[in-house]
């Protein structure tokens, strides 16, 4: 999905509401070519389309697991507006967003169906995970972060059930 799209998306269902839980300052955030600086202030915040984007992607903040850490909080608020009445009624045209800005292998159906199961999901039955470990860069240049395989394989078995034997066929 786009930016734009993002934008587009969030300023549909009206924005989100969410709770910034400390002062949040980006000197370095990139908008049209230069840096600007970005400011949050703690506390609750309803914020449109925009304000949602520079919040999930601001990054000079703290690091790459803060950064992680608000994008999920950002997902999860428009999650819990889409469960609203409200919202709802505003399907056509979040399809019309979906449909023009989404590169999915889904059909049009599964991806309704998808959007429908993901907003009846109560709050208590939604969690993230975030494999953390060293953050490094690569020989390219690009950054990565480097898990301990047993605390990744901890987490994996918490997701998706202890791992079986190897398969063979």
């Amino acid at each position: 999905m786009s930016f734009e799209a993002f934008v587009t998306g969030v300023d549909q269902i009206g924005g989100i509401d969410l709770v910034v839980p400390k002062r949040l300052v980006d000197r370095q955030y990139p908008e049209d070519g230069k840096k600007i600086r970005v400011i949050f202030e703690k506390g609750p915040q309803h914020m449109n389309g925009e304000r949602a984007l520079k919040y999930a992607r601001i990054r000079h903040t703290d690091n790459d697991f803060g950064r992680i850490q608000r994008q999920q909080q950002v997902l999860l608020a428009i999650q819990q507006k889409a469960r609203t009445p409200a919202t709802i009624l505003k399907a056509p045209g979040l399809l019309g967003v979906i449909k023009d800005n989404v590169k999915t292998s889904l059909s049009a159906r599964e991806q309704i169906r998808l959007a429908r199961w993901g907003a009846s999901l109560p709050r208590e039955n939604i969690e993230f995970y975030t494999l953390e470990g060293d953050i490094g860069t690569t020989k390219a240049g690009e950054s990565v972060v480097r898990a301990d395989k047993r605390e990744a394989d901890a987490t994996l078995d918490r997701v998706f059930g202890p791992k079986e034997a190897e398969f063979r066929p």
